[in-house]
C-alpha cells in the first residue's frame, strides 16, 4: 500500500530528525532594573534670620518634589527603561513594536528570514543585528527582534528551530546577550501565557520554540531551568488525549529526543510523569498509527540507555518506522 500523504516535516529515513548541538555559551546573571537617586525636599535653612531675604524665601516658596518629579537633566532612573523588570521571578513584557526607523530597520531585515537558507541566517543575520545595535537603539531593536522572530516561529514549526537557533547566535554574543535576555524571555513568556488560544500549528510551533531554547539557551553552561516546567506543561498537552494523532506523535518525539535529556537533569520527577504517559499509550492507543508507536517504544529504551541510544539500535527504528510508514501504517 502507497504512504498516505503526510506533512513531510523533513523526516529522512522514516521520521528521524537530526539534533542540533551548539557551543561557546556566555553566561551571565540576570538582574531586574532598579530606581536611581529620586530628589529629595531640600534641607530647611536652621536659622533664617542670618539668611538674605531673597534666599530665606526661595526656602519658603520651595515645595518637595513628589517621588514623581525630576529636575531638570535629571533623569529618575538610572537604568534602561527599555528593558523589562523582574517581579517574583517573571518577566513583564516589554512595549509593542515601535514605529521609530529602528524598527523599521530590523522588521526589514527579519522580513523574509523563513525562506533564507539556515546556513545564511546562522552566519550572516546575528552580525548585521549587531551592527544595528551599535548604531542606533539597541534595546529597542533586541526588543523588536524577539517580538517578530517569535511571532515568525509560532506561525511556522518548522523555522522555529532555526529561529531557536538564531537567538542563541545572538545570545551568545558578548555586545548582544545584555540586550537579549529580558525582551527574549518576556517575549517567550508572553506566548506561552496565550498558548490556549493558539490553534494546533500555532501550537506545535510554540512547542518547538520553547523546547529549542531550552536546549540552547544556557547561563554559565547550565540551561535555563525556569523553562523546565512549561516545556514539560507542553510536552504533556501533545500526549493528553485518549488518542495520539500522527502530528502530535511526530512533534513530541522530535523534541523529547532533542531535549529529554536536559528535562531529566533539571527535574526527574517531570520526565518520570512524561514517560508513564509514554508508556500508558504504547498500551492502550488502540488507534495509534504503528509507525508512531514505533517511535514511541524508541524514547522508552533511549531513556533507558541514559539518551545515547547506540547506531545500530537507531538504525533499527529508523528502518522500522520507514517500513511502516510505507505501507501505510
Amino acid at each position: 500500500m502507497a504512504a498516505p500523504a503526510g506533512r513531510g516535516r523533513g523526516r529522512g529515513r522514516g521520521w528521524y530528525p537530526k539534533c542540533v548541538s551548539t557551543e561557546g555559551i556566555l553566561g551571565f546573571n540576570q538582574v531586574p532594573s532598579r530606581p536611581g537617586g529620586i530628589p529629595t525636599q531640600p534641607t530647611p535653612v536652621k536659622d533664617a534670620s542670618n539668611a538674605p531675604p531673597n534666599k530665606m524665601s526661595q526656602q519658603k516658596d520651595q515645595k518637595p518634589l513628589s517621588p514623581t518629579q525630576k529636575k531638570p537633566d535629571q533623569k529618575l532612573f538610572s537604568s534602561n527603561r527599555n528593558q523589562p523588570t523582574i517581579t517574583n521571578g517573571q518577566s513583564k513584557p516589554s512595549t509593542p513594536l515601535s514605529n521609530s526607523p529602528n524598527s523599521a530597520d530590523i522588521s526589514k531585515l527579519l522580513e523574509k528570514v523563513e525562506s533564507m537558507k539556515k546556513s545564511e541566517i546562522l552566519s550572516q543575520l546575528p552580525s548585521k543585528i549587531a551592527e544595528l545595535c551599535k548604531n542606533n537603539n539597541g534595546a529597542s531593536i533586541m526588543n523588536d527582534f524577539t517580538k517578530i522572530i517569535c511571532g515568525k516561529a509560532i506561525k511556522d514549526p518548522e523555522f522555529a528551530t532555526v529561529a531557536a537557533q538564531l537567538c542563541n547566535a545572538c545570545w551568545i554574543r558578548e555586545q548582544l546577550n545584555p540586550l537579549l535576555r529580558s525582551p527574549l524571555l518576556s517575549a517567550i513568556q508572553a506566548e506561552y501565557k496565550k498558548r490556549k488560544e493558539l490553534n494546533r500549528e500555532q501550537f506545535y510551533g510554540l512547542t518547538v520554540l520553547l523546547c529549542e531554547l531550552y536546549n540552547v539557551l544556557k547561563v554559565q553552561h547550565q540551561p535555563l531551568k525556569p523553562l523546565n516546567n512549561p516545556v514539560c506543561d507542553l510536552l504533556k498537552d501533545l500526549v493528553k488525549e485518549d488518542h495520539v494523532s500522527e502530528d502530535d506523535a511526530f512533534y513530541f518525539f522530535q523534541e523529547m529526543e532533542r531535549v529529554g535529556r536536559v528535562i531529566e537533569s533539571d527535574n526527574r520527577s517531570n520526565m518520570d510523569d512524561i514517560m508513564t504517559r509514554v508508556r500508558e499509550i504504547c498500551i492502550s492507543d488502540d488507534r495509534m498509527l504503528p509507525s508512531s508507536k514505533c517511535r514511541f517504544v524508541q524514547l522508552v529504551e533511549l531513556r533507558a540507555a541514559n539518551w545515547q541510544l547506540s547506531q545500530d539500535t537507531t538504525a533499527f527504528y529508523d528502518d522500522l518506522s520507514q517500513d511502516l510508514m510505507a505501507k501505510g501504517q
